[in-house]
Formats: structure tokens, C-alpha cells, sequence
């Protein structure tokens, strides 16, 4: 699924980061950027244990970059 969770889009890209908030961006394998209406930027990785949702923070943007954002999704997901 690409950004705006439509499946037939891209995946993020350094461009796609600087959107400003409020906002949900999909980048795959459970990983979201959520853009605050204040811009700040959080790394989310939703998944699902036993059939719930759950989701959990794992890192602020720009401190977290993209690549390592899907890194840490890539280790959390095996």
C-alpha cells in the first residue's frame, strides 16, 4: 500500500516525509508516519497479536529516518 493506504501508490519517500499534519502516511509492512497538527512526526508500527489491533511508537521523525524506521518494522515483524 503506498501513502495514503491505497494500494496502488508508492511507498514514502524523503518528499512524501515534509507533508504537513494532520495526517496518516502508509509506508508498508505496518509501518505509519502520523503527522501531529502541531507536525511533529511519530513512527508507528501496527500490527495485530491474537487477532487485536495494537500499535506502538518506534521513533520521532527526523531523529528516526525512514530507513531505519522500516529496519526496526523488518525485526519487529520476524
Amino acid at each position: 500500500m503506498g501513502a495514503t493506504g491505497d494500494p496502488t501508490m508508492a511507498k514514502l519517500n524523503a518528499g512524501s516525509l515534509k507533508k504537513n499534519g494532520p495526517c496518516r502516511q502508509f509506508d508498508g509492512n505496518g509501518l505509519w508516519l502520523y503527522v501531529s497538527k502541531n507536525n511533529s512526526r511519530r513512527w508507528i508500527y501496527r500490527y495485530k497479536i491474537n487477532g487485536k489491533a495494537k500499535e506502538s511508537v518506534i521513533g520521532h521523525h527526523p531523529a528516526t529516518g525512514l530507513a531505519d524506521a522500516r529496519q526496526l518494522v523488518t525485526r519487529l515483524a520476524a
